[in-house]
């Protein structure tokens, strides 16, 4: 879990395009793959603040 300022679409956003920009295909939502490898991402404003987001990633292989 990472904490990123911002709110939670902007947060989202980012991380996507991070995961894009290293070879990773979209394939739905927060939802990526590069071979074998999975994430799915999820991002929600940190006890509702705008200005403070939660980023939770999870890899899966196989």
């Amino acid at each position: 879990m990472l904490l990123v300022p911002g709110g939670a679409d902007a947060a989202l956003a980012g991380a996507v395009g991070f995961y894009e920009a290293n070879g990773f295909k979209s394939e739905g939502v927060a939802q990526l793959h590069r071979g074998t490898y999975r994430i799915v991402m999820v991002a929600m404003n940190r006890d509702h603040s705008a200005t403070d987001t939660n980023v939770t990633i999870a890899l899966n292989l196989g």
